[in-house]
C-alpha cells in the first residue's frame, strides 16, 4: 500500500477497520490484559495539540510539560516492569505497547534526560513545524 509517488491506495485505509496488536494476540495470552492496561493508563496525547500548544508565544512550557512527563515516566514504569516480569525481549514490548512516549515527543522538539529514577523533558528553544 505504501507508494511514495501514489498514496491514494494508503489514504484510502484511514478510518477503516484494520487489524491491531490486540487481534494478533491469543484470547488467552497472558500479556493481553497487559496491553489493554497500558493502552488504558498510558493513552498517547494528542501530539497535534502539543505541536500547536508549543507554537504559541506565551506558553507556560513548564505547565505544559509536567504532564507529559508524568505521562512518560509512567509509560517507562510499565514497560519496564512488565518487560522484567515477563522477560521480554525488545521487540515483543514495542509490539505489545508501541513506540515509548519520549520517542514520540522527539519531533516535536521535546527530550528526555534522565533525572534520578526518572525522565526529565526539556523543549527545545526552536519551535516545532509539523508532526
Amino acid at each position: 500500500m505504501l507508494d511514495c509517488h501514489n498514496t491514494h491506495a494508503l489514504l484510502d485505509l484511514v478510518g477503516r477497520d484494520l487489524l491491531t496488536r490486540f487481534d494478533c494476540l491469543d484470547a488467552d495470552d497472558p500479556l493481553l490484559p497487559l496491553a489493554h492496561q497500558h493502552e488504558a493508563e498510558s493513552p498517547c496525547p494528542d501530539l497535534e495539540t502539543v505541536r500547536l500548544q508549543l507554537l504559541q508565544p506565551k506558553v507556560d512550557r513548564t505547565a505544559l510539560l509536567g504532564p507529559l512527563e508524568a505521562s512518560v515516566n509512567r509509560d517507562l514504569s510499565y514497560r519496564t516492569q512488565t518487560a522484567a516480569t515477563f522477560q521480554l525481549s525488545l521487540e515483543r514490548e514495542l509490539f505489545l505497547f508501541g513506540r515509548p512516549l519520549f520517542q514520540l515527543l522527539l519531533p516535536l522538539g521535546i527530550h528526555a534526560v534522565q533525572a534520578g529514577a526518572g525522565l526529565h523533558l526539556v523543549a527545545a528553544a526552536k519551535r516545532p513545524t509539523a508532526c
